[in-house]
């Protein structure tokens, strides 16, 4: 989870719905939206939708906060 020009850190998605390791406020829980054409990764707080993710070819999700600074984010794969 690389918040571009913040900060990165690793995210566990657990199948409950829920972000296990790495997850704060803004980082609570996760959901996954897919039609035909896109596949978008939602991350979520109590709250409010923090940001929408689309998938890209290259195997990147990619996207941007919704709220406060808006702030550009990429999360990669990483096994181990």
């Amino acid at each position: 989870y690389h918040r571009i020009g913040y900060d990165k850190r690793p995210l566990t998605f657990l199948s409950n719905g829920k972000i296990g390791a790495g997850n704060a406020g803004c980082e609570q829980f996760w959901n996954l939206q897919e039609n035909a054409d896109k596949s978008i990764l939602e991350i979520r707080s109590e709250n409010a939708l923090t940001c929408a993710l689309q998938f890209d070819a290259d195997n990147v999700w990619r996207g941007r906060w919704l709220i406060g600074e808006k702030m550009p984010v990429e999360l990669l794969r990483t096994d181990g």
